[in-house]
């Protein structure tokens, strides 16, 4: 299509409409490599991530519900008397069997407290651990990860688009404000973000995380893998890793040719899981891959005039394609144009 309508060579732009027809505003911020959308009335998320050269959306996921099944599969693994039971007379058929296909189903039936896409931010005690997110545990001690970002501009300088997002909101009690910016220059395959946080409180630290969900590659699969930011490989996609300390990582899917590299300015903590479900078939009940959450999180604590920031270079390019590293002046500690 693009192609067909001349529109080759660098390029960047940046819309607002309502693209998924919701009565509410969404930005499409795009240029000659990615397709980005962002929906600043749920939470500021980034809800869909098109690779034109990949041709794959990486934000494919699906969130987490009950379903009418699910009970099925709790009493199951209850062991309750009712679990095997056929309710009607004569002997039992193959559609009265409950059939698990590996143990443990009952732990991955949970639902999701929030949309599993991009830029999800999160304020969490500072004793949270990576099983209370795999749980969907209510540990959320912030409003920031589905409140609406009001203050919303779009800013068009030369060959780079960018989108400022800000919003008032309260974080484990106290009320600060956190301003979110988004910026594409033309002809390139990373996304840089900026986030500011200020009126934070001085001698209580926060835990901020930033959730990056991730879809369209395989979980258990050799040629599919995360790796750190030296390259050292940490497994599989469907890996549950909790890192003290990370300056970034990368998810790899050789079949696709695919590469997401996510850098950070300030080093964090890691967390890894993979988003997975239980799936009903002819043969019966199994775990189903969907996606992987990746959330670097952070202690933050005040600098003098009470702000704290970090920077997310996102880098969605071919496997082959090795990210350049970030020149450093992209990555100092300094206010974006943007907010300004």
């Amino acid at each position: 299509l693009d192609e067909a309508e001349a529109r080759t060579g660098p390029r960047a732009a940046i819309d607002v409409a309502d693209y998924n027809l919701d009565a509410r505003k969404e930005v499409r911020i795009e240029n000659d490599r990615l397709i980005v959308y962002v929906r600043p009335a749920t939470g500021g998320h980034i809800y869909e991530l098109d690779a034109r050269d990949a041709l794959v959306n990486v934000l494919a996921t699906l969130d987490r519900r009950a379903e009418a099944y699910h009970a099925t599969i709790a009493l199951a693994a209850g062991g309750g008397p009712e679990a095997h039971a056929h309710h009607h007379d004569g002997p039992a058929s193959i559609h009265d069997r409950v059939v698990m296909k590996q143990e443990g189903l009952d732990r991955l039936l949970v639902s999701d407290r929030h949309p599993r896409k991009a830029l999800v931010d999160h304020f969490y005690p500072l004793d949270v651990t990576l099983r209370d997110l795999m749980a969907c545990h209510d540990v959320e001690r912030g409003d920031f990860a589905l409140g609406a970002y009001p203050e919303s501009k779009v800013l068009r300088s030369g060959p780079m688009v960018t989108l400022l997002m800000e919003r008032n909101g309260w974080a484990d009690g106290h009320p600060i404000r956190v301003r979110k910016v988004i910026e594409l220059s033309a002809g390139s395959t990373t996304l840089d973000v900026h986030y500011v946080l200020e009126g934070l409180p001085r001698d209580d630290p926060l835990r901020f995380a930033v959730e990056f969900n991730l879809a369209a590659m395989a979980g258990h699969a050799p040629d599919r893998y995360y790796t750190d930011a030296s390259g050292t490989k940490l497994g599989t996609l469907d890996t549950r890793l909790d890192l003290p300390h990370a300056d970034g990582l990368t998810l790899t899917d050789e079949w696709l040719d695919l590469s997401v590299n996510l850098r950070w300015s300030s080093p964090a903590g890691l967390w890894c899981f993979p988003i997975e479900t239980v799936s009903q078939s002819e043969s019966g009940f199994e775990g189903v891959y969907q996606g992987s959450a990746v959330i670097p999180h952070w202690v933050v604590t005040a600098d003098a005039s009470k702000r704290w920031e970090v920077r997310i270079r996102w880098t969605v390019d071919r496997a082959l394609a090795t990210p350049a590293d970030a020149p450093e002046h992209s990555v100092r500690m300094v206010e974006s144009s943007a907010g300004e």
